[in-house]
């Protein structure tokens, strides 16, 4: 397995001793709600990391609530991020966890996959008032991700297409449906 180097430590390793690095510091536009407000978070990569903090701030109990978290990695084995850290908190009873690992067959899964397929339980949860939260990659992903719960307004909400575009607008506009990629 040939090592992957990360953008910024890749940059800070090889900086002399000495060199000056600007940084701008961005504060989260992700907005929780009370902590006894289901969530439901979906994150491809890198995106899980503010989630896992989340996570990590909770009190240590098993809740009706928790968290319904949605991951998407490439390999289990090369890169699922803060993996022993996830399964814990799963073990736990901290989050539901829900994994898609879309090169680990042959048929590719994606966390999209994993939405329309728990569709139900995502539908009950949002209707009775989980905020949805996006964060990862800012190219497909988000389209993605709301293109099945377009789905799953449609399947499980008996929507028409239009009905679940204002549905999902909606949440958006209340602060229900967030996203936070790059």
């Amino acid at each position: 397995v040939q090592p992957r180097h990360g953008l910024c430590s890749y940059y800070l390793c090889n900086l002399r001793p000495g060199e000056s690095v600007s940084v701008e510091l961005k504060p989260s536009s992700l907005i929780f709600p009370d902590k006894n407000i289901q969530l439901i978070m979906i994150a491809t990569g890198t995106g899980c990391a503010a989630y896992r903090a989340y996570v990590q701030s909770m009190p240590y109990e098993r809740s009706p609530s928790a968290p319904l978290v949605f991951l998407g990695f490439r390999n289990r084995e090369k890169d699922f991020l803060f993996g022993n850290d996830w399964q814990l908190f799963e073990r736990n009873g901290n989050i539901k966890l829900f994994l898609a690992f879309s090169r680990d067959q042959t048929e590719k899964i994606y966390v999209q996959n994993k939405l329309i397929e728990n569709g139900k339980l995502l539908w009950d949860s949002i209707q009775k008032g989980a905020y949805i939260y996006v964060s990862g990659n800012a190219k497909r992903m988000p389209d993605q991700i709301y293109e099945a719960f377009l789905e799953i307004a449609r399947i499980h909400g008996s929507m028409s297409h239009q009905s679940a575009k204002i549905f999902l607008n909606s949440l958006e506009r209340h602060n229900r449906y967030q996203t936070e990629t790059y």
